[in-house]
Formats: C-alpha cells, structure tokens, sequence
C-alpha cells in the first residue's frame, strides 16, 4: 500500500510539472441568446383617412358644329375623405378597394373663340365652370418596393357635381349644374409606419366623357360639354 500511494504521488507531480507547475482555469463559452426575428408586415386590414391636394378640371365646350368653342378650364384646392381595405397573402402583391369623397374650391372661366372671322355679339359675355366635390369608388393593385412601402395602380369609377354657365357682366345666366359619371386611373405611393397610420401620395385621372346640351342653354343650336379632371394629393390614414 506505501508503495502505491508513493507511485501515484509521483504520478501527480510529473504530471503537474509537465503543465509549467500550475493549473489553469479556462471560462467556458458563453451562451449568445438570439431573439426570435420580428414576423414580417402584413397589408391585410382596412383603414381610413384624410387627404388634401391640388386639382385641373380641363371643360371644353363647344358650340355651331365645332367651330365656335370655349375652354373654361378650372382649378384649385380639393379634400375629402377615403376609406378601403387591402388583401395581402404574403408574397410580394398587394389587392385592395377603396372609396373616396372629396370637397372642391377652385373655378375656371373663358370667352368664346372660333375662326378668324368670329366675332362674339356680346364681347362681355363669359362661360365658367367649378367642379363642386366628387366621389370615386376604386380598385388597387400593388407591390412592395420593400416591407413596408408599397406602389400600387388603381381603376374604377367616379361622379362628379359639376356646374357651368355664362355670365355678362358677372351676373350669371344660362347656367346648367348637375351630375356626370366616367371612368377614373391612378398611380399612387403608401407608407406604412410602425405606429398604425399609413402616409402617401396619389395621382388620380378622370374622364367624365362629353354631355350634349340643346334645350338648358337658350341661343344656342347645340352645346358638348367634356370634362377631365386631374388631382395630385397627399392623404394619411389609420390601420384597423
């Protein structure tokens, strides 16, 4: 037994000399904790807004078989509200309907031009138009330039309130107002924020098509009114 414990002793020293004669603690690793990625921004749900911009209402009226004509273009302010919501199936496509009102301020006026040889009987006499508000009901496509941003193409319909005459003197007469319906397109930008609002700009073209006019405007033989519009506005909405 002397002898064993002396061979292991012996053993242990050796062993400790070949390590320089002392023993080193080494740290273990340590443990990096890796949170869980952040899950990606959905587009699903709706939302509603507020949105203000500029518009051009481009009127053409034209009277004695196209020769005799008048561009009371108008423009101005508009603002209103709108309101839709989106589908979003993960990818990179975004699809969504959306409704809007707006009010307008803003009015355009001109006098009759024609051929060279035209001559107006009333020099005073000038034709106006101002589009009152409109309403548009539409449909989005979109993709995602990133996570969050996303650039979408609309087309739907709309109605407009509209309202054109002639004045002499600044006193109107002849004057018609009332509803006219077509086709509208737009391009648009959306950003959606962390915080559960959405900013973006938005273009928006409108063709009301022509309306022809024979009995509301006395002393005419016939009137064609064409209307389109443009609007360029920026809008912020909240995400429910």
């Amino acid at each position: 037994m002397k002898k064993l414990t002396t061979a292991t002793a012996a053993l242990l020293f050796s062993a400790t000399s070949a390590l320089g004669g002392t023993l080193t603690y080494v740290d273990p690793e340590p443990v990096v904790y890796t949170p869980a990625p952040a899950p990606a921004f959905n587009w699903t749900g709706g939302y509603a807004g507020v949105q203000l911009g500029a518009y051009d209402a481009r009127h053409r009226m034209t009277f004695e078989n196209e020769f005799i004509m008048s561009n009371p273009n108008s423009s101005g302010f508009h603002g209103g509200l709108y309101a839709g919501y989106n589908w979003h199936g993960g990818g990179s496509t975004v699809f969504g309907v959306e409704g809007e009102i707006n009010a307008f301020r803003g009015s355009g006026e001109a006098s009759l031009f024609g051929p060279p040889d035209f001559e107006t009987e009333n020099p005073d006499e000038v034709w106006y138009s101002r589009v009152r508000s409109d309403a548009a009901l539409r449909l989005r496509a979109g993709v995602l330039a990133d996570e969050n941003t996303l650039l979408y193409a609309t087309v739907g319909v709309a109605a407009a309130r509209y309202r054109f005459g002639v004045e002499d003197f600044g006193v109107p007469r002849d004057e018609h107002s009332g509803t006219r319906t077509g086709w509208t397109a737009g391009l648009g930008i959306e950003h959606a924020m962390q915080n559960g609002w959405n900013v973006r700009a938005d273009y928006r073209f409108t063709n009301y098509g022509t309306e022809t006019y024979n009995d509301e405007l006395p002393g005419t033989i016939e009137a064609y009114s064409r209307l389109r519009t443009h609007q360029v506005r920026l809008g912020v909405a909240m995400r429910f």
